[in-house]
Parts: C-alpha cells; sequence; structure tokens
C-alpha cells in the first residue's frame, strides 16, 4: 500500500529559486515565471513554483526567494523564511505603473524589507531611478525588466498560438475592454478598504486619506462611464462581441450583471491577457496595464478616459495608446481601428517607442530572465539537493490526512474501495480550491513548456515534478 501513495522525487544538488505566486494572480504571474523557470533549468538551476506557502515551508532547498512586491508588511511575511537560511530578492509587479513616486513608495515600498534584500528588479530606468529617490540603496537594483514581459516580444509571442486561435473560434471578432476600478468596484467597500489601508499604514494623515477618498471617487466615476461605454459599443457594433475583462482586483460579478442584459457583451477572466489582446480587433482601457502590453504586442490600445485628474491618472498607459475623452470620441477611434485605420500619428507612434525603452528595460536587448539570472549567479547561494516523498496525502490539511489514512488502512487490500474514496475526497479538495484561489498545477506548466519548446527549439531536456498540490519542482 506504501508504493501505491508514495514516491520519491530526487534532484542532485544545485542553485535554488523559489518563485510564490499571489492569490487569484495566477493569470498575470504565471506563465511569466514559467519561462524563467525554464531559462533557469537551462543554466543548472532548479525553481519551485508554489502558491504564497512557498514562504513558510521548512523542507525545502535554501536558495533565493524572489518576492513579486515589498509592500508594507511584507518583513513579516518573509521572517521565517529568512530564519530558515533563504536569501531574499524581489521585483514590484506593480512597479512599472504609479501615479509618483512618493505615493508609490508609502504604498510599495517598505524600507525595512528592503535593507534585507540581496536584489531588487527594477522595471526599467525610471523605476530604478524613483527607488533612489525613495532612498533605497541603488547598488541592489538590477534594471532587467518583468519575466512576463519576455512574452510580448517577437520571438516568444507565438508561445499563445494555439491559445489565440481557441479564443478566436469561440469569440472572434471582438472588440476588449480592460477594466481597472478596484478603488471602488473592489472585494472589500470603499470604507473596509480605507481601514485597511489605514491598518497598514499605507494611510497616516489627513491628507492622505483625502487622496484616498479621491482615489475612489475617481474609480466610480470611471466605473459608471465604462458601464455606459459597454452599452454604446453593444449598440454601435453588433457584429462583434464586447468582451469585458475585469482587473483581477475587481469584482467581477458586477460586470457579469452588466453583460447578462446586452446581448453581445461576456464578461470573462480567463488566461493571460496577452492571448486576449492577441486575439481581439482592438482594445479599450483606462490606466491600465493592458495599455502598454498592448502596444508591446503591436495591438491598437485606446485610453478611454472620461475623468481626468492629475493625481490619479497613470502616465504609461496613457502615453502608449490613442486617447479618447468622451463617449463619441471613443466609438469613433475604435470604428476607425476596426476599419484598419491608422488613428495615431507617425510623431506618436516615434515619441511611444522612446518612452517605452524609459520604462521597461526588456523592451529589447537582454530578455529579462537573462537579466535576472545574471545576477542571481553573482550572488553567493548554496548547491543543495532535493529529496521529497512524493504522495497524493501531500498537500491536505492534518484532519484529512488522518481521514484518508484511516480508509487506507480499513481497506487493506480492497484497492477499488481506496480508489472510490479517494476521488470523492480529491473533488471535494478540488472544489472548494477553485473557490480560494488558482491552481499552480503540472498539467499548465506541461501546456506552457511544450509550447516554448516548439516556439523557440529549447528547453528539451527540462523537467518538471509535481511535489505536492500547489508546489512544482522545474529542473
Amino acid at each position: 500500500m506504501r508504493n501505491l501513495l508514495s514516491r520519491r522525487i530526487e534532484v542532485s544538488p544545485r542553485r535554488w529559486i523559489l518563485l510564490p505566486i499571489g492569490f487569484a494572480l495566477k493569470a498575470r504571474e504565471f506563465d511569466g515565471n514559467a519561462i524563467l523557470a525554464f531559462e533557469a533549468a537551462e543554466r543548472g538551476w532548479g525553481t519551485l513554483l508554489g502558491d504564497k506557502s512557498l514562504r513558510y515551508r521548512g523542507n525545502l532547498p535554501r536558495g533565493m526567494l524572489i518576492e513579486k512586491n515589498i509592500a508594507p508588511g511584507t518583513s513579516k511575511k518573509i521572517a521565517l523564511s529568512l530564519a530558515r537560511g533563504q536569501k531574499l530578492g524581489a521585483c514590484c509587479e506593480e512597479g512599472l505603473v504609479y501615479n509618483n513616486a512618493e505615493e508609490y513608495g508609502r504604498r510599495k515600498v517598505e524600507r525595512s524589507t528592503y535593507d534585507l534584500l540581496e536584489v531588487f528588479f527594477s522595471w526599467g530606468r525610471k523605476h530604478a531611478e524613483d527607488m533612489v529617490a525613495l532612498g533605497c540603496n541603488g547598488d541592489k537594483i538590477v534594471r532587467s525588466g518583468n519575466p512576463r514581459f519576455d512574452l510580448h516580444r517577437p520571438e516568444l509571442r507565438q508561445i499563445f498560438a494555439e491559445r489565440v486561435e481557441a479564443i478566436k473560434e469561440n469569440y472572434a471578432p471582438f472588440i476588449l475592454v480592460n477594466t481597472k476600478f478596484s478603488h471602488y468596484n473592489g472585494y472589500y467597500s470603499p470604507e473596509a478598504a480605507l481601514a485597511k489601508m489605514r491598518q497598514l499604514g499605507k494611510i497616516q494623515t489627513a491628507e492622505q486619506e483625502a487622496e484616498a477618498r479621491g482615489q475612489i471617487a475617481f474609480h466610480q466615476t470611471g466605473f459608471v462611464r465604462f458601464t455606459e461605454l459597454v452599452e454604446q459599443l453593444s449598440r454601435a457594433f453588433p457584429q462583434y462581441t464586447i468582451v469585458v475583462r475585469p482587473h483581477p482586483s475587481e469584482r467581477h460579478d458586477t460586470w457579469r450583471a452588466k453583460a447578462a442584459v446586452l446581448p453581445n457583451v461576456q464578461a470573462i477572466f480567463e488566461g493571460n491577457v496577452i492571448e486576449w489582446i492577441l486575439a481581439s480587433e482592438v482594445s479599450v482601457h483606462n490606466n491600465c496595464t493592458t495599455g502598454v502590453e498592448a502596444y508591446l504586442l503591436g495591438k491598437t490600445a485606446i485610453s478611454y478616459r472620461p475623468v481626468c485628474n492629475p493625481q490619479f491618472d497613470l502616465y504609461l498607459p496613457n502615453a502608449l495608446s490613442a486617447q479618447a475623452f468622451d463617449l463619441d470620441s471613443v466609438i469613433e477611434l475604435v470604428g476607425a481601428a476596426l476599419r484598419n485605420e491608422q488613428i495615431s500619428t507617425n510623431e506618436e507612434i516615434v515619441a511611444r517607442a522612446e518612452v517605452a525603452r524609459s520604462f521597461i528595460e526588456n523592451v529589447e536587448g537582454k530578455r529579462a530572465c537573462e537579466r535576472f539570472l545574471d545576477a542571481l549567479e553573482r550572488i553567493d547561494l548554496p548547491e543543495q539537493p532535493l529529496d521529497a516523498s512524493v504522495s497524493p496525502l501531500n498537500g491536505i490539511k492534518t484532519a484529512a490526512k488522518k481521514k484518508i489514512q484511516r480508509i487506507v488502512k480499513g481497506a487493506k487490500n480492497n484497492r477499488e474501495s481506496l480508489i472510490r474514496t479517494w476521488s470523492r475526497e480529491s473533488a471535494a479538495r478540488k472544489k472548494s480550491h477553485a473557490l480560494k484561489s488558482d491552481n499552480v498545477n503540472r498539467a499548465d506548466l506541461i501546456t506552457m513548456l511544450q509550447a516554448a519548446q516548439s516556439v523557440t527549439g529549447r528547453f528539451g531536456n527540462v523537467q518538471i515534478a509535481e511535489l505536492e498540490k500547489n508546489l512544482l519542482c522545474i529542473f
């Protein structure tokens, strides 16, 4: 019975990278982390890819834990990892698009955490300069860009070709509307969100409180105007599907309710936004990173700005997009884009290229994955083996483990009874987990690996092992 339930995975000594993926952010982070792990494997590294519990596990090799932000409160979260001998690096998934350095520093930079870092990976020159202006040690900063933006480059974006074709088969032709109004349409009510910001120290003064309330009002107006936009797009372009993709930090039910009463509108949050942008005819956003992504993918993006406020508008997505300031103008621009007309001047196109280079290091030259690994190879990290006993019981809460262990003991040689019981328990866990977060699973990673192998002709020797639920090893 022991052989039925467990097996061993042994990996020879090597340096390790630990990559946790945050709650509900698999769609944004998974593919970029995957391509970094494949690149690392080719250089002889091992990578552990998992959910946030990766920080706390005590049975893993010592290596480099790469956090995705260093916001206030992070030092407490990573204290146990440091105590167990992990070294710490960080990037900031939200360090590309923000209002200004002071506001970004208050929300996203905890100096006590930064001081613990071996290395900090900035998006580009502008981000690095702002980090130094905030008092951070510039010697720790590597201007790398972000691995998920490697996938926007022409040589890698074909990784998404099959996904793009599947989307087109179901929805094309479609107009993509990307929303980002989480301060008003978030998981927390505005008042609850303000209370949480106070608790985390992001609001400490009356001025900061007023700023936060202004941000909520700004998002409220944008949310209302975008609901009107979706209605108008539905009427103006009945031959197209209007796909609304809510931001990960927004409530999606409000957009699904809106879509339900319009004939050609669907609210969908699936997969990586890259594949949806590539499959779309044109995309519309408001102060959203998807405007940057559409630019990098060579697709038309329109920034609809029905309300403008220099305190809350975000420079980069608007600078890299065509802009419209009222409903008639945005409908006109969408129509022109659908007719394949050029909606930007040559001067605007040249200016955008220069802006992109100053903000995004991996828009050209070395890819971010290469820059990450070049920097990590200069850090003194131990080479350690991985020796793991892998069992279907791994990752299950103790009570559930004991229950299944009793079933296994009682079943003895009755394997059919064991399999039926295990299937019921597995289905129940899968349903429960799906309500809480995205799975980090081997099947998705294998699909990504196969696509990367096909496009690049590389990564033929990369192996993937599932150590337990939401914990993968790539080597």
